[in-house]
């Protein structure tokens, strides 16, 4: 089969998210792409969306050298998370941040990696450049809100959290936050409002905020 051949039934399988024959025709034009920034994009993608993270971040990182923006920092830090790399994935995130400040998932991104290496002043103030860029971002709401819980500051998180779900009445994560902080709180009234609205998304947070809620916020 012809490069360009290859390269256009290729690009087809991207475009209508047949990942895995896109990587199999992408593959055989490595060594001379038609457009070698897209080829990295799509191949890059392609692997991320079968989590095949290794490889994807090794397209990803040379797809934003190539041609640098910010959806490219973003997957290429989420594939470096997924296999535990932090390090990279937070010095990509800073790097895309200052390239990109008026761009919100960046910081919100970033504060969600620092936060799960245990880096929570600086997640809550990543999540806080977030949301100075966008005040309704759900995700960097909910991701303040669970830190500012990990952080001992219930009553903040809680206000963060309602936030959050007012924003995405459908965000599981954050109606389960919610929940827990509520029981922390000792508010058990609200509490009980945050599993009743799991359990009408068919959530399976709700068996989990059930069990805690049927413990004392002390323990």
């Amino acid at each position: 089969m012809e490069r360009e051949t290859l390269w256009r039934e290729g690009v087809s399988h991207f475009e209508n998210r047949r990942w895995s024959e896109a990587v199999t025709l992408l593959r055989q034009i490595e060594a001379d792409p038609p457009d070698p920034a897209l080829f990295l994009e799509y191949r890059g993608k392609s692997l991320f969306q079968m989590g095949e993270y290794s490889v994807a971040q090794v397209y990803l990182c040379r797809w934003l050298e190539l041609s640098p923006h910010s959806e490219a920092f973003r997957l290429a830090a989420i594939a470096y998370g997924q296999i535990e790399e932090y390090d990279k994935s937070v010095d990509l995130l800073i790097r895309g941040e200052s390239l990109y400040p008026e761009d919100p998932e960046v910081p919100s991104l970033l504060g969600a990696t620092l936060r799960t290496v245990g880096r929570l002043e600086e997640a809550k103030a990543a999540f806080a450049r977030a949301l100075a860029l966008k005040a309704d971002h759900v995700g960097a709401l909910w991701g303040l809100g669970v830190t500012l819980g990990i952080l001992g500051d219930a009553r903040s998180a809680k206000e963060s959290l309602l936030k959050a779900v007012s924003v995405a009445p459908h965000f599981a994560p954050a109606h389960f936050h919610l929940g827990v902080t509520c029981h922390a709180l000792g508010q058990a009234e609200e509490a009980l409002r945050e599993l009743a609205a799991l359990r009408a998304l068919g959530s399976t947070f709700a068996p989990t905020l059930e069990k805690i809620l049927n413990q004392n916020p002390e323990s």
